[in-house]
């Protein structure tokens, strides 16, 4: 739709998305798979979050929070379709199984 430095918003969410960053502290396919994973550990994680409260008495059942349940892993399960954009750019799904699976450094830059 449009794009504003280097933050751009497609129409679907998870249209040529993909993670970009900077070498890492500890090398290895573990650290780097969790890069790519990050955005859907943090979705899951909050989720978990969210219900432990609840349970809890922490905070009152609402119906925000069970809509916000419902699309963080909706955009959890679409992060992890393993999609190839082309051009070497691929869904975090993608990147952490080729990162795993083969030792690829995805889209590295300093």
């Amino acid at each position: 739709m449009f794009s504003i430095g280097p933050v751009s918003l497609h129409r679907i969410y998870f249209l040529d998305s993909f993670c970009k960053y900077s070498p890492l502290k500890w090398n290895n396919r573990l650290t780097h798979a969790l890069v790519h994973l990050g955005g859907v550990l943090f979705n899951l994680g909050s989720v978990f979050l969210i219900n432990a409260l609840i349970m809890l008495d922490v905070v009152e059942p609402h119906i925000f929070y069970y809509q916000y349940a419902y699309f963080s892993i909706y955009f959890a399960a679409f992060s992890l379709l393993p999609v190839d954009y082309g051009e070497g750019k691929y869904s975090d799904g993608m990147s952490a199984y080729r990162t795993i699976r083969y030792g690829e450094r995805i889209e590295l830059f300093d």
